[in-house]
């Protein structure tokens, strides 16, 4: 057991040591960095609570490139929103398969199932619904979904 007279840092210092604590330090300020030129821009904070480390340069093994890195890049994809409008009703279990989701349109949008997929999987998705729903073809609404979007109670 640690003696009642240590000071904070020798407590830390001890505890750094064991096998057993991680110890956490103050952060350190740092300088803002400047926004990118030509674009929109928003401030945002990123709050790491957990202790499982704040090095926000980590990088992933997969993906041989730093976490925050990876994550503005996916932020910053357009997600395109596919509306299966007037979808028979028997088919939808097809659809909660294919990871569709309900709107009662309570909130504005359409009553309909609807799916956000990555641009460059847009024609896949028609093409199932137009195979698997809709028995032909389709022009499903569309709406162009971007990180602003997607993290917000609106979209």
């Amino acid at each position: 057991m640690l003696e009642a007279d240590l000071t904070l840092a020798a407590m830390a210092e001890r505890l750094v040591k064991s096998a057993d604590y991680r110890v956490l330090r103050r952060l350190v300020h740092r300088e803002t960095s400047a926004p990118i030129t030509g674009g929109s821009s928003k401030t945002g904070i990123l709050l790491d609570v957990e202790t499982t480390g704040l090095d926000l340069a980590f990088e992933l093994p997969a993906a041989g490139a730093p976490a925050l890195g990876v994550l503005l890049g996916q932020a910053r994809k357009k997600t395109m929103r596919v509306w299966a409008e007037q979808s028979p009703f028997e088919l939808k279990e097809a659809l909660k398969r294919r990871g569709y989701r309900w709107s009662d349109g309570s909130d504005g949008r359409p009553r309909s199932w609807y799916l956000d997929v990555d641009e460059s999987k847009l024609d896949d998705e028609i093409a199932f619904l137009k195979a698997e729903i809709y028995l032909g073809e389709v022009e499903p609404r569309l709406q162009v979904l971007t990180a602003f979007d997607r993290f917000s109670v609106r979209a």
